[in-house]
């Protein structure tokens, strides 16, 4: 279970309960304490370190009332469980004032860039950077390096994420020749065609329409030393699909099932990202199945933009690097 601060009226603590509960995420407490006049951040930061039932930390802060005691609960607090800040408000200024020594010290960028070049949390920019990372923390076995696969439909789609997670610092090795060519021979008895079947990585499957072929590329994917991380990408836009009706509906089922399958089998971390949303039946259909893959225990991401910033973070978590290796953008 996560704790939640949040130095708000409770709007932002309210879409994040909402949002990462459509994500297999429960908070064990949600606090927001709006002006802190008698309960500031750094009293429930020392709070949470001593919480048993609390193994994540997620922080909405917009100011600091003392950093030196802040800086030091937040230490204590860090060293016993992730952390995961979202600062909000250190480019502002008050209209037609100079900054004071409290703006200096404690709102500044170099403040906050320094601070988590000192303490390990996880620092976001966004609410959504946000979600990600409790997902991160609570569903994905930490990688042992950044050689990733990326297996799903559409080439299109996996150009752009072989190069979202090439920006990330991740390597999307091309397979094996051999490894290919085994594959190819076991699969074509589930295809009509070739086309559309590309196997180098990232792995084009689009036609593929029997969940054994979909659980038999995964497998081999899975157990082979070469990767370190298999990202599964699936587009719900109904009219991306050929054939839509049929194709459309039972794809992502079949992907699903092997996906499920794969991750009961084997320990090296895989992670799911549902994109291509743009309707309602497409909402209908990425809930049901992000229900499906998040009580499997697999974490779902909803862009692959979000799995690669967020999965970069928290190898750096894990390598115990201090600070955040993603720009703010």
């Amino acid at each position: 279970m996560d704790g939640l601060i949040c130095q708000d009226i409770g709007r932002d603590a309210i879409y994040l309960i909402r949002a990462v509960a459509r994500r297999g995420i429960r908070f064990s407490k949600a606090i927001c304490y709006g002006n802190s006049y008698n309960v500031d951040e750094s009293d429930l930061l020392e709070y949470f370190a001593r919480d048993v039932g609390t193994k994540i930390v997620a922080a909405y802060i917009e100011r600091v009332k003392t950093g030196g005691r802040f800086l030091k609960a937040l230490q204590r607090l860090s060293t016993e469980k992730p952390v995961i800040l979202l600062k909000a408000g250190y480019t502002q200024r008050k209209a037609g004032s100079l900054p004071s020594v409290a703006d200096v010290s404690l709102e500044s960028g170099r403040f906050w860039n320094g601070l988590v070049d000192q303490v390990r949390v996880s620092r976001v920019y966004d609410l959504e950077e946000l979600v990600d990372m409790l997902v991160s923390f609570s569903y994905l076995r930490p990688p042992q390096g950044r050689r990733v696969a990326i297996y799903g439909g559409g080439g299109g789609f996996g150009v752009l994420a072989t190069d979202e997670f090439a920006a990330a610092g991740f390597v999307v090795p091309a397979l094996p020749q051999q490894m290919q060519k085994e594959i190819g021979q076991e699969t074509r008895s589930s295809l009509k065609s070739d086309a559309g079947l590309i196997l180098r990585n990232p792995v084009d499957v689009a036609n593929l329409m029997s969940r054994e072929a979909h659980y038999h590329i995964l497998k081999r994917l899975a157990t082979y030393e070469g990767l370190d991380l298999l990202i599964v990408q699936c587009s719900l836009n109904n009219s991306a699909w050929p054939r839509a009706g049929y194709h459309f509906v039972i794809w992502p089922d079949h992907l699903a099932d092997a996906v499920i399958q794969t991750h009961r089998e084997v320990s090296k971390p895989i992670a799911v990202v549902l994109h291509g949303i743009l309707s309602s039946s497409d909402f209908e259909r990425a809930t049901d199945l992000q229900r499906r893959y998040y009580e499997a225990g697999l974490p779902v991401y909803g862009s692959i933009s979000g799995a690669a910033k967020a999965i970069d973070r928290l190898i750096h978590y894990y390598e115990g690097r201090h600070g955040d290796s993603c720009s703010a953008g």
